[in-house]
């Protein structure tokens, strides 16, 4: 026998040619055929180019109405002497695939038929029974024909049947005794980490998830406007202190230059005196001398020139003596103002101690000042870096080394080391059937774990607060605005800290509170002890 090959068929969707409408720009257009991967039209006198992308609107005709929706083509194929156009599906949704992909099979199964250009469901037909009883009682039917497929498939809806009913009783028990929250997270006391000023983060002292101890450095931000503050001022402290040391060497040149001064003028007050004491001495020598020859002129034995001349030499003399005086007391008065630091050089006024020393203590004051000024800035540069507001760990970091930064941008996360917590999210409807100390289960879908926990705090008006304007706003009943927080039960620290990362997906399960009022007084009068229990 003779074995033929087929060649492998490349097509990967079945193509039928079942009706389905077409709108185009130019107008609506029937199918020839059509697939899951695309269409062909067979009357398309239209100008699309290959390549263009075109945008559908398809029809199926089905049972008498249209089920259209969109998609996006591109042309493959545009035959303008045959005047038939073949797009390929670009873009539809996963819907509308569905539904192409059910009347495809339908129609290769036969359940579907095309009934003038509509598609139609084709019912199946059901044999008729016959309602004539069975002749033979049915104590006398044997073993081998007792209705045994009957009796399987009546078991088997029974089972199924209580199988239903506890389904049916447990769904009943979740919705109406049980709470099922499934907006729940695990929640860490997490505090964001602020930028206290624009700049740049110069380093990052630790690593995420890293443990750190209370004030240790987190990040270094740095200001450039501080920066340069603090340039300044040391440049200001520099030329202060240059000018410091250039007054000083001014001032001990002028000390020496007094220092001379001083011992010339001392050398000087010494020759003047010796100068009088000679001057003196001549004075007197002569004054004697005068005297004498005044006497002998009295007498008629000298002549009056003689004591003229004398005389003359004795005035020459008192003249310089007194000149000497009068220059020895200009020279001790000079002397004295040479300890204040002024001269006089016998022209002018000389010295500039005072000055110098003005200048001294003005350019102390300036490093003084400058310097407590550079000190007060270098500890703003250190109030900028981040330190751990308390023992925790760095759980993320927005912001990388070197990266620019605003005043008041969030560069971070980080975590204290103290419990976590669990926040639930309820509307204003559930939250009334949850009670604080209440039990409850959690679930964790992440690990198929479950835990006890108890309810910590309840907060109806979580979600109404406007950070905005700082008030309340009301927010719709079904909205989840309310919180319920939960410790877990049974748990340490550490092992809750290991076991379960902030952030983690939670259901929880609250036993419902009755809110009825009628209920809470009915269960008041049958057990007094539960309300009594209740309010403690």
């Amino acid at each position: 026998m003779k074995v033929r090959r087929e060649r492998p068929s490349q097509r990967l969707h079945h193509r039928v040619t079942a009706p389905l409408k077409v709108d185009l720009p130019e107008g609506r257009f029937m199918t020839a055929d059509w697939s899951l991967s695309g269409l062909k039209i067979a009357d398309y006198k239209g100008s699309a180019e290959q390549g263009e992308i075109l945008d559908l609107t398809l029809h199926v005709p089905f049972q008498g109405f249209d089920i259209s929706f969109s998609a996006t083509a591109k042309v493959v194929r545009n035959n303008q002497e045959d005047h038939f156009l073949a797009v390929m599906f670009e873009e539809i949704g996963e819907r509308e695939t569905e539904i192409m992909s059910h009347f495809v099979e339908e129609i290769i199964r036969g359940s579907i038929t095309t009934v003038d250009d509509t598609l139609l469901r084709i019912d199946t037909p059901v044999t008729p029974v016959s309602t004539k009883p069975d002749p033979n009682p049915t104590s006398d039917v044997p073993v081998q024909r007792w209705p045994m497929k009957t009796i399987f498939f009546t078991t088997f809806y029974a089972l199924a049947g209580l199988g239903v009913l506890a389904y049916v009783g447990l769904l009943a028990y979740s919705n109406f005794a049980r709470l099922e929250v499934e907006t729940a997270v695990v929640s860490a006391p997490l505090q964001p980490l602020i930028a206290t000023s624009n700049g740049r983060i110069r380093k990052v002292h630790v690593s995420e998830k890293t443990s750190v101890s209370f004030a240790a450095p987190l990040i270094t931000v740095e200001d450039p406007e501080l920066e340069r503050a603090i340039d300044f001022a040391q440049l200001r402290i520099d030329r202060a202190t240059v000018a410091l040391l250039s007054h000083q060497k001014e001032l001990a040149a002028e000390k020496a230059r007094l220092n001379d001064y001083q011992a010339i003028a001392q050398d000087e007050l010494v020759r003047i005196e010796s100068e009088i004491k000679t001057l003196q001495t001549q004075a007197n020598i002569v004054g004697t001398q005068l005297g004498r020859f005044t006497g002998l002129l009295k007498k008629g034995w000298t002549t009056e020139s003689k004591v003229d001349e004398i005389r003359q030499v004795y005035q020459d003399i008192s003249g310089a003596l007194t000149q000497a005086r009068l220059k020895h007391a200009e020279r001790s008065a000079n002397l004295e103002r040479a300890s204040e630091g002024r001269f006089f050089n016998g022209m002018r006024l000389e010295g500039r101690m005072t000055e110098l020393e003005a200048e001294i203590d003005r350019a102390w004051h300036e490093i003084t000042s400058t310097t407590q000024e550079h000190n007060a800035l270098l500890r703003q540069r250190d109030r900028l870096m981040l330190a751990a507001p308390s023992n925790g760990r760095v759980v993320t970091l927005t912001k990388p080394a070197g990266s620019t930064i605003k005043r008041g941008e969030e560069i971070g996360l980080f975590e204290r080391d103290e419990a976590r917590l669990i926040h639930a999210y309820l509307n204003q409807d559930e939250i009334l059937e949850v009670g604080l100390g209440d039990e409850a289960q959690l679930y964790f879908p992440s690990l198929d774990e479950k835990i006890p926990a108890r309810v910590k705090a309840v907060d109806r008006t979580e979600g109404y607060i406007d950070e905005m304007s700082d008030r309340y706003t009301w927010r719709g009943q079904k909205d989840r605005s309310a919180r319920v927080t939960l410790a877990f039960e049974g748990l340490k620290i550490e092992d809750i800290r290991r076991r379960f990362d902030p952030g983690l997906p939670v259901i929880v399960l609250f036993e419902r509170r009755n809110r009825n009022d009628i209920h809470h007084d009915i269960r008041h009068i049958v057990d007094p002890s539960e309300d009594a229990g209740e309010n403690l």
